[in-house]
């Protein structure tokens, strides 16, 4: 196994840049997911770890070795792709044999790999049948016990569950979980959903337009996002962001926009002193952190219920205040209905502070 390693990675297409000095560190055994929207160069960094693609500024490192000028057959990794990517005239047992014939290994050894991880993925079943014989979920385990046979020092995933039905995505997420915990090899896997993203990873990395945008826990993306894009980008739904302007009142610091008022708890205050005033900036606050229910949280604004989404195990209920649509989590069995008046409250940890330029926290 090893590490992977990323530093000052650009890549242009023409004028585009899909990747701008994207650094990263992937510590060996660990299972980063690399989260961000279509086109934003996710991909791209994946190919350009497995050297399908060439970056043209930057190094790229696979254990202590500069891979940049190195074959892809020769990095020792293996790529699983969105598609399977499986040959449909072979067989399964064929399928994840084929790697290993094309390193010319014995056929007593190429046997007893593919019967090993065939029955670490439970597919020992499918072995004679053809890709067009599987559903989805069969295919997408013969396509990664092909890239696992080889035993590589990195899996490289390119949103290989994009192709599942809800159900088997849910279960195929904690199969992959539970298969590379087992195996200790360190994995990169690339999508553009966050719930994979916090649900698998050990570490999260944020990307924007090619460019890293933060990088840690998924508690750590969650709870304190960096900028406001990671803010907006990760929960679901996402955190409210609210423009306005600091206003300092005394020692008293309030935050104001067109609809509403608030004053600063006194943490929140402190951070915020050293910023000057007035100055532009967007409030945050994630739907579990408000509430029309609970009295004895903070007063935020008073609103209107403009409307409510049950979801089973909870509510999504939409609160207008003057023109502005605030997301509020709520409880299975909401009590209030469409036009009902209600008192919107907050959680004092649950506020954000982000700065009118470049989004970046404040507090």
């Amino acid at each position: 196994m090893a590490s992977v390693r990323l530093k000052e990675i650009t890549k242009r297409y023409g004028k585009v840049v899909a990747l701008d000095h994207l650094s990263l560190d992937v510590n060996d055994g660990e299972f980063v997911v690399v989260l961000g929207p279509s086109g934003c160069g996710k991909s791209t960094a994946l190919y350009t770890i497995a050297g399908l693609e060439s970056a043209d500024e930057g190094e790229i490192y696979i254990g202590d070795r500069m891979v940049n000028e190195v074959e892809p057959k020769e990095r020792d990794i293996a790529l699983v792709f969105q598609n399977y990517a499986l040959y449909p005239h072979m067989t399964a047992e064929q399928n994840i044999a084929f790697p290993l014939k094309m390193r010319r290994l014995g056929e007593a050894e190429v046997s007893s790999r593919v019967k090993r991880i065939a029955e670490t993925l439970r597919i020992d079943h499918l072995l004679a049948r053809r890709p067009a014989q599987m559903s989805g979920g069969e295919a997408q385990r013969v396509a990664l016990a092909r890239a696992m046979v080889r035993e590589p020092v990195a899996f490289l995933m390119d949103e290989p569950l994009s192709n599942l039905d809800a159900n088997l995505r849910l279960h195929m997420r904690a199969e992959l979980k539970r298969l590379q915990k087992e195996l200790k090899v360190t994995t990169i896997y690339v999508t553009h959903d966050q719930a994979e993203a916090m649900t698998m990873g050990d570490r999260v990395a944020v990307i924007s337009r090619g460019r890293l945008q933060q990088f840690g826990t998924p508690d750590q993306i969650y709870s304190r996002p960096r900028n406001s894009f990671v803010a907006s980008f990760v929960g679901s739904p996402p955190m409210n962001l609210i423009e306005g302007e600091l206003q300092l009142n005394g020692h008293q610091i309030s935050f104001a926009s067109n609809d509403l008022t608030l004053q600063l708890p006194e943490l929140a205050g402190s951070a915020l002193r050293s910023e000057t005033t007035p100055a532009r900036v967007s409030l945050g606050i994630r739907p579990e952190d408000l509430t029309t229910t609970a009295e004895t949280w903070s007063i935020f604004a008073q609103g209107v219920v403009y409307v409510v989404e049950p979801l089973g195990s909870h509510s999504i209920v939409d609160v207008q205040v003057g023109d502005t649509i605030l997301k509020v989590q709520e409880g299975a069995r909401y009590s209030h209905d469409i036009g009902d008046r209600v008192e919107l409250r907050f959680r004092t940890e649950g506020l954000h502070v982000f700065r009118g330029t470049g989004g970046e926290a404040v507090f």
